[in-house]
């Protein structure tokens, strides 16, 4: 959900001598007006769980759910995934009857539910929840040019539990002529014992659910017990297990059904009370007015409905809509449930497991012996002869013998000691030197200038000096002109076939704000990846595979037995791998250890280990946390056309990288109002504070 559909502005109350958070910073809060000028507002208090001892709120004092110290010039803000951002507090109108709604959005930085009401001189921290309330109350009713005629008081959680514990004081101090309910999401905890932060914070507890309870006033903090003494109407949405009641997967546990029977006795209470409304459903989430707002269903009601239905027609039916019959074993689920997916790969057993790791290592020595054997033998005579071919003293031995000779000869050469070297070198001269004559006549002609033109570029040994600023002007060219139309295509295609892509910016924004950075990248790129020591990149050789590379990291996530949030934590290898996760991770283990090798090793013959390390470390001195792609390719620079063409590919993973996210990783405070600005999206502090 866009800036755009929420417009929220970001408050901070002037300093009070009561009114404090935890580490004493004043309170704050964003508002969102109504979009059609209603006179209807919903105060949404936040939630974030609780601070059982002064040790626990020192820690919290110092982070957003204890203070409102830090700058929060982002005015890109939506009540997040779980507190009504998707749900209730969406201003779409197909998606929440309250669209119309304004809204101030309570932050939360008291750990006591809005509820504490003392100092604690020792630790310094300030325990104001109630006041905290009471200010934002006051300032919001105030601030607005008409009264307000409906008011609902919402929240989740731990801000759902202080609905339940503020309810009739906030219907109180909205006064008589407006209309208040409440509403409570995911508030009831029935196992928690509250003892302690009552003692802690003393809390302010509802005074007719504590003259019911005298000798256990902190009995009131639950919910449940607060709900049944509230006289002002209030919905209660809460699942029977909540994300509490056991793993979902294992079906329906002892502890689970211990749980769901503890919430059904809790809520027993609250339907005897004609004015409140309950939806309970067995869906083993917590906050529930958000992604379950428009799809959870319990006796055919949909959630929405069912509090749309009590919020707008108080005289009708009681709202009441208890889920008995689901619970969390097959078949008996709430169909409309969000389940979670199960193990993608249960049948690999331990023994299964060892065993593919264990083929994965034989594969690997065994790639490894045949690389160095067959391969490497021959390569490290050949490098040793180049660099010593002005020490050759004979180099006129015939063709036709060159021809003859064997090249496991040279192979075998290597176990051979010293008098066998010196054969082996003369022969992998000879060998080297045919060759070499033999693919120049076939290179000869038109067909060699074709092929080099359209393979490796157009660049010769004999064009002017000035020649690398134009290879980098192409590189940068080719690259940007990449990154953006792979954009396009994935902004195109990924609503067809549910690609990622972070759609939130344009080129406008890019330009500004993300191009500086991704031409920073690309020339150290260029000049570490030693591109300037080759011909152009204006040819097929590094066109195609940067191309493949950009596509290819956006279409593999279509390949559905293969769960692209996979990891190597054990946790991960047993339950999400399959046979296809194996396969691709045998593949890219064997590219990727024998590419390393390969490229080490032509490092080392070559001398070139230190200087490659030199760079290195210059490059992450730069960049302290670089894109792996990028660091990696500029690495793979090594003077064979596969190396090159391995480089583009691994630069247009990069690219891929840049078009689906952008390069906002430090997004910097100009970027925040650009954005701001951009959706129409004003933030302003009535009080200087920070």
């Amino acid at each position: 959900m866009s800036c755009a559909s929420t417009q929220f502005q970001y408050h901070v109350l002037p300093p009070s001598p009561l009114a404090m958070c935890l580490d004493g910073s004043p309170p704050s809060y964003y508002f969102r007006p109504s979009p059609t000028g209603s006179s209807k507002l919903i105060i949404y208090l936040s939630g974030g769980g609780w601070c059982f001892s002064t040790d626990e709120c020192l820690q919290r004092s110092g982070t957003d759910f204890g203070s409102s110290s830090s700058p929060r010039e982002n005015c890109v803000f939506t009540p997040d995934l779980y507190q009504g951002g998707l749900g209730l507090l969406s201003s779409f109108s197909d998606v929440s009857s309250f669209s119309d709604h304004a809204v101030a959005f309570v932050t939360y930085c008291d750990g006591g539910s809005f509820s504490g009401n003392r100092t604690d001189a020792d630790s310094g921290l300030h325990y104001r929840g109630k006041e905290i309330l009471k200010s934002v109350v006051e300032h919001v009713l105030d601030s607005s040019t008409t009264p307000y005629t409906e008011v609902l008081l919402a929240g989740c959680s731990a801000g759902g539990m202080a609905v339940a514990l503020n309810c009739d004081y906030v219907a109180a101090a909205a006064g008589d002529t407006t209309s208040v309910k409440c509403l409570v999401d995911a508030g009831l905890f029935p196992d928690v014992d509250y003892d302690p932060l009552h003692s802690l914070q003393d809390t302010v507890l509802p005074p007719a659910c504590v003259a019911a309870h005298p000798d256990d006033p902190a009995a009131c903090m639950h919910a449940a017990a607060a709900l049944e003494h509230t006289e002002t109407p209030t919905f209660v949405i809460n699942s029977l297990y909540n994300w509490f009641g056991g793993d979902p997967l294992e079906g329906d546990s002892e502890a689970s059904n211990n749980y769901r029977a503890t919430v059904l006795d809790a809520l027993s209470g609250i339907v005897a009370n004609t004015d409140h409304g309950v939806f309970a459903d067995s869906c083993p989430v917590h906050c529930e007015t958000s992604m379950s707002w428009g799809s959870v269903m319990v006796d055919g009601h949909l959630m929405k409905d069912s509090v749309s239905w009590w919020y707008n027609y108080p005289h009708a039916a009681l709202v009441i809509h208890i889920d008995y019959d689901h619970w969390l074993s097959e078949p008996s689920r709430n169909p409309t449930c969000d389940w979670p997916s199960p193990p993608s790969s249960p049948g690999l057993s331990v023994t299964t497991q060892i065993a593919l790791g264990s083929t994965v290592a034989v594969l690997l020595v065994l790639g490894n012996f045949l690389l160095l054997r067959r391969f490497w033998s021959k390569r490290a005579v050949m490098l040793l002869v180049e660099t010593s071919r002005s020490d050759s003293a004979d180099t006129s031995e015939p063709e036709a013998e060159a021809e003859n000779i064997d090249l496991d000869d040279i192979g075998l050469a290597l176990d051979s000691g010293k008098a066998a070297g010196v054969k082996m070198r003369e022969l992998a001269e000879d060998w080297v030197r045919a060759r070499t004559e033999k693919l120049s006549k076939v290179w000869d002609g038109k067909l060699q200038a074709v092929m080099v033109k359209v393979l490796a570029g157009n660049v010769t040994p004999d064009e002017p000096s000035w020649l690398p600023h134009w290879k980098l002007a192409k590189f940068l060219v080719c690259s940007i002109l990449t990154l953006w139309l792979t954009r396009l295509y994935i902004l195109r295609q990924g609503r067809r076939h549910n690609w990622e892509v972070d759609d939130g910016f344009g080129w406008e924004e890019f330009t500004k704000f993300h191009m500086s950075g991704v031409v920073r990248d690309l020339v150290v790129f260029y000049f570490a990846g030693r591109l300037h020591n080759r011909r152009g990149v204006d040819c097929l050789l590094y066109l195609l595979p940067m191309w493949f590379g950009a596509y290819f990291m956006s279409a593999i996530s279509e390949i559905d037995s293969l769960d692209l949030s996979a990891s190597l934590s054990p946790s991960s290898i047993e339950n999400q791998w399959t046979a296809t996760t194996w396969t691709v991770m045998l593949i890219a283990l064997m590219i990727t250890v024998l590419g390393t090798q390969t490229h080490l090793y032509v490092l080392y013959m070559e001398g070139l280990v230190l200087d490659r390390l030199v760079v290195l470390a210059m490059v992450l001195g730069v960049f302290l946390i670089p894109y792996l792609a990028w660091l990696g390719g500029m690495h793979v620079n090594l003077r064979y056309s596969w190396s090159f063409a391995l480089q583009a590919f691994i630069l247009g993973i990069y690219l891929n990288g840049i078009a689906v996210w952008g390069r906002d990783d430090i997004l910097t405070c100009e970027a925040h109002n650009y954005r701001a600005e951009a959706d129409s999206c004003g933030c302003y502090y009535e009080w200087d504070y920070y």
